[in-house]
């Protein structure tokens, strides 16, 4: 339960306070005249309130038109940060050339960004070929600069900021010389993707101080304030845009940082009303709608999943909106939120982890459907309905008090929550719901829907996207399939996004039977599904009541005419049987012949491995797909067993010749034999992929790393059973690693977690066998030790910005203890405990989402004390243990139990399964 309570709306005109979702309201009437008496005047239908802590909700202003670079306006209707933005877009001079000599006669002389621009053109160009435009344009503009207490030299350095290679760069640049630029250089640098995240993190500190320095006039030095005066203030637009850009880098590389640029919107909200005099009604109004439009735009971009690790990152996300939602309340009277923002916080509840209530709801349901609550004692009994409800379902039931009429996209946030439309139980899903307003709402501040439009959407009792909730909703697959049927039965169509539901519910049926560990989670907590209960259960109801196989549904779904696209085909080329059936599914996705032919390589042997189509052939292979196509053929890279003869025709395993038999030899375990060669070599084939393609998509990378890591894969037939097979695992995985860096990407801890398997794996079984691989062993150490410095750099910054740059786990740190304490690197593993110790609290608050976090926290103890046991660094590891309170210094048991479980790692991979399926931040 959160310690803030955020409010939701009601249609009463009292005023009404609401705490958070999970908790019970407390109601208190009063007169709402007061409140409406800044209020712009709408129509009664289209009106609610809201109120996080006493609560009002209001429709904002119209939509804010924005123009996008993909579909613009005639150039003369252009902004001049657009018109930019598409220059410096272009990367062919003579394209850009041309596009100046396009805008220049339409393009007014007292815009910074023009101004710009035409700097950036006529540094493209020798001085001799300025025509008398060029000249006439320049002496206007030294006119406006000198107005502005601005030079020449000013507009230079702000060319060449922008002229950096890499967005990095240009961030770089930015940062490192005086502070006084206008904003819309900041917002260009933000515009495009920033790769390091300590560059994200200046860009952030800047940003605050920007904001102090020309809003709210706590320059910390003269210098500032008088750079503040060289500039106009933050206009409300611009400031929306700098949040927007800031939360979506977050997304993409900071998650944890979102909270920090939030916490920007409550000041800049309190300086508007600061500036604004209070006897003015009409301006105080212009204040109060444009406050109740910014928190209605941020709310659904707060609800957008992160990059990495977007489950675990939802935290952020709650954070992040609890800090509107409170902003909200703070008024009298109170803004007013849309109905975009209350779906924007209920999918950020339906994704975030449940509150132990929320899973004994789940644990103490009936197998029997639906699944009523089973009283397990008198205080159970005692228990109202409503009482188990979750706090997406609660926060829908505030929503419909306020006004806002349910649609099937309401509908389907409902049962996700645990809550069929009739009122009966479903189970609780856990999920990431995206949704887009329509394209005429999209960049509106509001999206309320008219009655007649939330009357057709209740109408649409057959709706696929509400029959795939009701799939997913479920905890095992025959109640999945039961639904499924249930939709047919009633004579509706199944969209691709039922069969999809479906067939995650079958993926996760055969994951579940080849799991050698008990699925002890609470149901709905994850993807995975329960036995089916067949007990008291017929065989003709067996029978009958028994989903068909993922194939023949699959057949079922090309028969009826759809096509896999989007993330039904990345579901089924990740967790495709072999490469041929994954490669069918792109066939019948439409992909190009060129295109396939690219990715397997084709069945001709006389093609050029560096052979490629034209690119726009290659621009049809997105990113992420390209990443699922390299999981799966990495997947099926052969790997070596060792067992014996008797086994080798029930596994499919190719025995390696021998002069003369033993009792077991090894093996190559032959997944399928596919006609495309350069698949038989999957892992070269991945890696050529990514080189040649200079692949920005990190889980793509990932993929490849991850089956370089994986125990006795096979990279050469006669190294089988030899040291030698891993010592050449490291080192295609250190070529692989410079090539990701050429790319500009550098690792997050996920990433430098498989990398320490993989030279943990190399140590294991080179550290004692031979002086040869010292050299090796002592390279890859410090490789090791370089990207955990990159990791755990750490700067106390103010602003609530983060500390740390990553979101650093017990199991990354459990990996990378175990590779030092491998080579007997003991006083590394002293200075990684030191770090523990430094950032703790950090730590501590990063591995709450973790089911096991306490369990990796241990094994890092315990690994740490293995490493140094017996030597002078013990003692130094048990003072630094012995000052937290929740730490505990291992026992010799907890060290004999550790050395027993063999392979730790098996039980780290079902914790990096989230961190490497990759989220959307768009």
């Amino acid at each position: 339960m959160s310690s803030l309570s955020w409010g939701l709306p009601t249609s009463r005109p009292e005023r009404r306070r609401f705490h958070a979702p999970d908790q019970k309201s407390a109601c208190a009437a009063q007169t709402s005249k007061d409140r409406n008496s800044l209020a712009p005047q709408y129509p009664k239908e289209r009106r609610s309130r809201i109120d996080p802590s006493k609560t009002g909700v209001l429709e904002p202003a119209p939509p804010r038109r924005t123009v996008g670079l993909g579909n613009q306006p005639p150039a003369h209707l252009r902004s001049p940060s657009v018109v930019l933005a598409k220059y410096l877009d272009l990367e062919d001079v003579e394209e850009k050339q041309a596009y100046w000599r396009e805008v220049r006669d339409i393009s007014r002389t007292e815009s910074l960004p023009i101004i710009v621009l035409h700097q950036l053109y006529i540094n493209s160009i020798s001085k001799y070929d300025w025509d008398d435009h060029d000249h006439t344009f320049r002496k206007s503009a030294v006119i406006y600069l000198t107005s502005r207490n601005l030079d020449t030299e000013d507009v230079e350095r702000w060319a060449w900021i922008l002229s950096g290679d890499t967005p990095d760069q240009s961030a770089e640049r930015l940062i490192s010389v005086s502070p006084d630029h206008p904003i819309f250089l900041l917002l260009e640098v933000l515009r495009r993707d920033i790769k390091l995240v300590e560059n994200l993190k200046k860009l952030l500190l800047y940003a605050w101080n920007l904001l102090e320095a020309r809003c709210l006039q706590k320059s910390r030095s003269p210098e500032s304030k008088a750079v503040a005066a060289r500039f106009e203030q933050i206009h409300e637009h611009e400031f929306t845009i700098l949040i927007s850009r800031l939360l979506y880098q977050s997304r993409r590389i900071w998650p944890v940082a979102m909270l920090s640029v939030t916490d920007m919107v409550p000041l800049y909200v309190q300086h508007l009303r600061d500036r604004s005099s209070p006897d003015l009604r009409e301006q105080a109004q212009r204040i109060y709608v444009r406050s109740c439009d910014m928190i209605n735009y941020l709310l659904p971009l707060l609800a957008l999943p992160a990059s990495i690790e977007p489950l675990k990152s939802m935290v952020h996300n709650w954070s992040a909106q609890k800090v509107l939602l409170n902003l909200a309340g703070k008024y009298d009277p109170p803004l007013m939120l849309a109905k975009d923002s209350y779906r924007a916080v209920i999918r950020v509840l339906t994704a975030s982890k449940k509150t132990s209530q929320e899973s004994h709801a789940a644990i103490r349901r009936l197998r029997s459907w639906p699944p009523w609550r089973m009283a397990q004692d008198g205080m159970d009994a005692q228990r109202a309905p409503a009482d188990d409800l979750s706090r997406a379902v609660v926060a829908l039931v505030r929503s419909r008090e306020a006004g806002f009429r349910d649609t099937s996209f309401d509908q389907r946030l409902r049962i996700l929550g645990g809550q069929e439309v009739d009122g009966t139980p479903t189970i609780h899903i856990r999920k990431l719901i995206k949704f887009r307003p329509k394209p005429s709402l999209r960049r509106g501040m509001a999206s309320v829907e008219s009655t007649e439009d939330a009357q057709e959407h209740l109408q649409q009792s057959l709706d696929p996207m509400v029959w795939a909730a009701r799939v997913e909703a479920t905890r095992d697959v025959r109640e999945a399939w039961r639904a499924f049927v249930s939709f047919m039965d009633r004579g509706g169509k199944p969209s691709q996004t039922l069969f999809l539901a479906m067939f995650r519910k079958l993926g996760s049926e055969q994951a579940r039977q080849g799991r050698q560990s008990t699925y002890k989670a609470a149901p709905g907590d994850g993807t995975e599904v329960l036995p089916v209960p067949d007990d008291n259960v017929s065989a003709f109801f067996k029978l009958h009541s028994q989903p068909p196989v993922l194939g023949i549904l699959y057949n079922h779904m090309i028969s009826s005419g759809i096509r896999p696209s989007g993330q039904c085909l990345g579901f089924l080329v990740r967790r495709a049987r072999n490469s041929t059936l994954g490669i069918n599914y792109l066939r019948d996705s439409g992909l190009h012949p060129l295109a396939l032919q690219y990715l397997t390589g084709g069945q001709d042997t006389r093609i050029s491995p560096s052979h490629q189509p034209p690119q726009e052939i290659l621009s049809t292979i997105s990113d992420k797909l390209l990443g699922d196509f390299i999981h799966l053929i990495c997947r099926f890279a052969p790997r070596a067993v060792l067992t014996t003869s008797d086994e080798f025709g029930k596994y499919k395993l190719k025995p390696i010749p021998l002069k003369k038999p033993l009792p077991t030899q090894w093996a190559v375990q032959q997944f399928e034999r596919t006609p495309y060669h350069r698949l038989r070599d999957p892992l070269r084939q991945a890696s050529r992929l990514l080189k040649n393609g200079k692949v920005q998509f990190r889980p793509a990378w990932y993929s490849l790393f991850r089956g370089l890591a994986r125990r006795n894969v096979v990279l050469r037939m006669a190294l089988i059973g030899n040291p030698q097979s891993d010592a050449l695992a490291w080192r295609f995985t250190v070529s692989v690693l410079g090539n990701f860096h050429e790319c500009g990407l550098e690792l997050d801890p996920f990433g430098f977690m498989i990398i320490c398997k993989t030279f943990f794996k190399f140590a294991e079984a080179t550290h004692d066998v031979s002086e040869e691989h010292q050299v090796d062993l002592a390279e890859g150490a410090q490789i090791l030790k370089d990207e955990f410095a990159k990791l755990c750099r750490s700067e106390a910054v103010p602003y609530g910005i983060p500390t740390l740059l990553h979101t650093m786990r017990w199991v990354v740190l459990h990996s990378y203890v175990r590779c030092l304490g491998m080579i007997g690197h003991r006083e590394e593993v002293i200075a990684v405990l030191e770090w523990m110790f430094q950032h703790r609290e950090e730590l501590e608050q990063y591995n709450r989402q973790d089911q096991n976090g306490r369990i990796m926290l241990k094994r890092t103890l315990t690994a740490i004390r293995l490493s140094c046991y017996e030597t002078e660094y013990e003692e130094k590891a048990w003072e630094l243990v012995k000052q937290v309170d929740t730490w505990t210094w291992p026992r010799g048991k907890d060290m004999e139990l550790y050395v027993g479980i063999g392979d730790p790692d098996s039980d780290e991979d079902a914790e990096a399964d989230e961190l490497s399926e990759p989220g959307e931040a768009r």
